[in-house]
């Protein structure tokens, strides 16, 4: 049972993830300032990379998280430290009372006074405990004490009045194009750093909110981390950016009723289903995972020892079922508990995750042993030893557990169906490539059975959809690194690359305002050619250009009277480039995507491409 594939219900699957530009405050203030970007929150921490030109990049009326760090380049602790920011006029640092100290993974929350001057907000961050020297990043003196914030734009014009997120009018200039964002520290016989960051507000483009495209979001690790009127302000940035279905993850009821007292389980579930409680109050669609399914195997069922799995070693495995029992009699536990989680989280739909290499490890009992025996026409299979079954039957065995792991997505299916009748099933893992066979047990000639669309990195995207069997495929892109401005074309490329059905970009690291805009500019396309994406087949030799970063795509209809020549250019340069488009005859009409402009010659385009950017020639007669 698969969704129809129509580009009004197809996807676009952003990984909303971090939404962030960072204003570390690094060096010292003689060798100057410098800024990083952070790749991503978690109770282990964050790193960073180079984030190269200091700038947030802002989307209009929009929010944009991003982290303030300490500087500590001295070789003692220093005490009373502060940090002021003043902020440019028409933005405001969103007020983050109710959340410091809310996890054991935060640690040195600030005090936080606003106050204004002259038309601007200064915002002052009081640490509570000293700042330790620090060694982050070799010489330069970063510490990891720090906090996130959110920057907004508000959400007024021309000085018309607005609320804040308590409710209380204000008025504010409409903020600038370009403003600085200025930051000084100061401790107790110590001064910092001081500087300033740019803030760019990025042009008008509004996400295709009137068409539904979906937005897949892992924000478990995110959202909680702010309060309800930073998220609202968070998850509206992204509505308006064209996207209508969040992802969340977390765990469930039995492990908050186990969690000790102080435990940041205790407040990451609940604030976590708040979060999609809100979520579905601003009109998102959501996706549901139990936060553990990237391990595959661990699924809920009464761990009692003649149900669990048998290693390898002959022992039992705690927390893993035998696969063979939990697909028989053990899935009902499990389904209980999806069908709860579900509910609470107000999910419409489930992914399952496949990222986990166990299959040489378990399960290798009686009935697991017997099973592999039918299926592979094996004699004799339950008297092997796990030893010889790896020896001998390596192959089949790992071909075996693939067969098996398609009989445990079809229960997760089932229990989807049953705890929300119309949902939707999809399995996220690698693509067909035997070293994903190896690695995740995926093999989507048998997931391709028991998912309603699937999600695939690593491997070919062509290989991939034929295993599926017509199973839609979306594709997915990392949003690892900066510049972040490639991602323009990245997000188009490996929408269209893995079959126009849908994306998932996921990121690690915190990505700026022109993801947003990027993926806004990806939602209007697929809104507008619909119908051409959803039934197409691909011609790329159909058209040639005369650039080395310039790359043509060309989609052409069922009937082919109508052709869609999708053009990038996957360079930080502005290049001008000629499309040459073959078997346009006479009677053939070509405009320009998104200008709209009419092409005096529908068999050849000339196009000046600003860097990581796409355009389109839609041709039709």
């Amino acid at each position: 049972m698969c969704p129809t594939h129509n580009l009004r219900t197809a996807w676009l699957i952003l990984a909303f993830g971090c939404l962030v530009a960072s204003a570390a405050l690094a060096r010292p203030i003689s060798q100057g300032p410098r800024d990083i970007i952070h790749r991503g929150i978690g109770p282990d921490g964050v790193g960073d990379l180079p984030f190269p030109d200091s700038t947030i990049w802002m989307r209009r009326a929009g929010a944009q998280a991003f982290i303030i760090e300490c500087a500590n380049p001295t070789q003692a602790d220093l005490s009373n430290y502060s940090i002021t920011l003043r902020v440019p006029a028409g933005y405001e640092i969103m007020d983050p009372s109710g959340r410091f100290d809310k996890w054991g993974f935060q640690i040195n929350m600030p005090e936080v006074t606003r106050t204004t001057e002259d038309g601007r907000q200064v915002v002052k961050l009081a640490f509570r405990g000293a700042i330790l020297p620090g060694d982050m990043d070799g010489d330069d003196g970063y510490h990891r004490y720090g906090t996130l914030l959110v920057l907004r734009a508000l959400p007024t014009a021309n000085g018309a009045s607005a609320a804040d997120e308590r409710g209380v009018a204000r008025t504010a200039p409409p903020p600038a194009d370009d403003g600085r964002l200025e930051y000084a520290c100061l401790a107790d016989n110590w001064t910092g750093p001081s500087g300033s960051m740019r803030v760019r507000l990025l042009p008008d483009l509004p996400g295709a909110i009137d068409k539904p495209s979906m937005l897949l979001c892992p924000v478990d690790w995110y959202l909680v981390h702010f309060n309800e009127a930073e998220a609202r302000a968070l998850l509206q940035t992204v509505h308006d950016a064209g996207f209508d279905t969040l992802h969340f993850s977390n765990y469930h009821d039995e492990l908050l009723q186990q969690a000790e007292e102080g435990s940041w389980l205790r407040g990451f579930i609940p604030t976590n289903r708040e979060r999609a409680r809100l979520a579905d109050e601003l009109g998102f669609r959501i996706i549901y995972s139990l936060i553990f399914d990237w391990g595959k195997d661990l699924v809920v069922f009464d761990n009692l020892p003649e149900h669990q799995a048998t290693g390898s070693d002959g022992n039992p495995v705690d927390r893993i079922p035998c696969p063979e029992w939990w697909v028989a009699e053990g899935y009902q536990r499990h389904w209980e508990t999806m069908a709860r989680e579900m509910d609470l989280h107000h999910a419409d739909m489930y992914m399952r995750g496949n990222e986990c290499n166990t299959w040489h490890r378990y399960c290798f009992c009686d009935r697991c042993r017997r099973a592999f025996g039918d299926a592979k026409q094996v004699p004799d299979a339950e008297k092997l030893t796990a030893e010889a079954i790896l020896e001998q039957y390596r192959d089949e065995w790992l071909d075996f557990r693939c067969m098996q792991y398609e009989r445990v997505c079809q229960r997760f299916r089932e229990g989807a169906y049953q705890a929300r009748p119309g949902s939707e099933f999809s399995i996220y893992s690698g693509l067909q490539d035997p070293w994903c066979k190896e690695k995740y047990t995926t093999d989507w000639r048998y997931l391709g059975n028991s998912c309603d669309w699937a999600v695939g990195v690593i491997g070919d995207y062509g290989v991939t959809r034929e295993a599926l069997g017509g199973t839609p495929l979306m594709g997915r892109v990392g949003i690892y690194h900066s510049p972040t401005q490639r991602y323009g074309t990245q997000l188009m490329d490996c929408y269209l690359d893995s079959g126009a059905y849908g994306l998932r970009a996921f990121a690690l690291s915190y990505y700026d305002g022109r993801i947003l805009q990027a993926a806004a500019f990806l939602s209007n396309f697929m809104a507008r050619f619909g119908d051409i994406l959803a039934n197409h087949t691909r011609h790329d030799d159909w058209a040639q250009t005369d650039s080395e970063s310039v790359k043509a795509r060309v989609l052409v209809g069922d009937d082919d009277r109508t052709r869609l020549v999708v053009v990038s250019n996957n360079s930080g340069e502005s290049v001008q480039a000629t499309v040459t488009i073959a078997g346009v005859e006479q009677g053939w009409h070509a405009r320009l995507y998104p200008s709209g402009e009419d092409l005096a010659d529908p068999a050849r385009a000339f196009l000046t491409l600003a860097p990581w950017s796409v355009q389109a020639v839609e041709l039709a007669r």
